[in-house]
């Protein structure tokens, strides 16, 4: 398990508990790397960075602290997450970049099964939000309990769930039988698709 005292201590902001062992935050590349090097000794081992500009330098400062680096570019406006017609790509050019990302969700998920990993955008909010949230509709290995989005930690975060939800459908919409193959998809959790969405409706209320 993690050490959240500790990665507490470190004064990250924007930081909030994914699950009991793993958390996300304002991204770490323009810190002092003494924060990486807290978050490895308090039990992280993954840094998964959401932003799409993300650089070599910060990847440097994980692999010296021996921790892992993995990069998934993510933003709203990705056509992945948008209708075809609402692009300027055809369809062939859609399906194509559509493939491309869902490729990349196997390694994704498989490091969020694993836990124990630091995720960052540029601030540590939406970006993180969108990816919790694909991780708990779309990952047949993702805890049953919903996660706590950002409005949930933050007064003055708006509840974006709404946007999530509608750009994780049209992400849903291009799964293949093989993707679905590929993600250890099975019946039992394709129909509770909507259930979880649902379910992660209701705990994400403002209180």
């Amino acid at each position: 398990m993690i050490d959240m005292p500790k990665i507490e201590q470190l004064n990250i902001k924007h930081l909030r508990p994914v699950n009991s062992n793993s958390v996300c935050g304002v991204t770490l590349a323009n810190q002092n790397p003494q924060i990486i090097k807290g978050l490895k000794n308090a039990g992280i081992e993954t840094y998964i960075d959401l932003r799409h500009n993300a650089g070599e330098e910060l990847s440097r400062k994980c692999q010296n602290t021996g921790m892992n680096y993995f990069s998934l570019p993510l933003k709203m406006n990705y056509p992945v997450f948008i209708n075809q017609a609402n692009t300027k790509l055809t369809s062939q050019e859609y399906n194509e970049t559509a493939q491309k990302f869902i490729n990349e969700l196997s390694k994704f998920f498989e490091l969020m099964n694993n836990g124990k990993y630091y995720m960052s955008c540029m601030l540590g909010l939406h970006r993180t939000d969108l990816a919790v949230t694909m991780n708990y509709l779309l990952n047949p290995e993702a805890p049953q309990a919903p996660p706590l989005l950002s409005h949930m930690h933050f007064a003055r975060e708006e509840n974006r769930i709404g946007p999530y939800v509608s750009a994780i459908k049209n992400l849903f919409k291009n799964f293949t039988d093989e993707n679905k193959t590929m993600l250890k998809w099975n019946n039992i959790f394709e129909t509770g698709f909507n259930n979880r969405i649902n379910l992660l409706k209701e705990i994400n209320k403002f209180k």
